[in-house]
């Protein structure tokens, strides 16, 4: 689980009768106190600004931002690390983490890809009980037509048997 400042997250959590067992809880904030040697708990508005991230302060990007944060303070301490420089693949994931944490996302590009998302999802949805109704006219036509063969067959047999049975009592007279 992913925090910052966990022990409200955690408090927060019990009052709900939340119960969940993480395996692992990073928090951002210690994380951060430890790396950047600060004195003091920061906001995770402050730590952004700190981290130069940019952001967007609305209650449904914490999550997001918290994430962002732990990838760039993961950067910063992989780059002051001296085992960088024997390994020069990691240089290539730095960076990628770099620039995954830095990227800005707009909210009204945020909301276009998901509204995208969703009328994906929805004419997936669509375009499948479409070929399922197809699937069950096709069936009927099937039969329809194999009803209709039959009956056809029926008549043909009758009428192959009327005419025996003319030519039959033509013989007989």
């Amino acid at each position: 689980m992913i925090v910052h400042g966990g022990h409200y997250d955690h408090r927060f959590l019990k009052k709900a009768k939340i119960h969940i067992r993480p395996l692992y809880i990073i928090d951002a904030q210690r994380v951060a106190s430890t790396l950047l040697e600060l004195s003091c708990e920061h906001t995770l508005e402050e730590l952004l600004v700190l981290l130069d991230c940019q952001f967007l302060k609305n209650a449904g990007s914490i999550a997001n931002y918290t994430l962002r944060a732990l990838l760039l303070l993961a950067v910063l301490d992989t780059e002051e690390c001296a085992c960088q420089k024997d390994a020069p693949q990691t240089s290539v994931v730095v960076s990628k983490l770099k620039e995954v944490g830095m990227q800005f996302v707009s909210l009204r590009e945020f909301i276009e890809a998901k509204k995208d998302r969703m009328r994906r999802e929805f004419e997936l949805q669509f375009s499948h009980k479409k070929r399922k109704k197809e699937e069950r006219e096709e069936r009927k036509r099937q039969k329809c037509k194999a009803r209709w063969e039959k009956w056809q067959n029926r008549k043909e047999r009758r009428s192959l048997e009327s005419t025996e049975t003319e030519v039959s009592n033509l013989q007989v007279a």
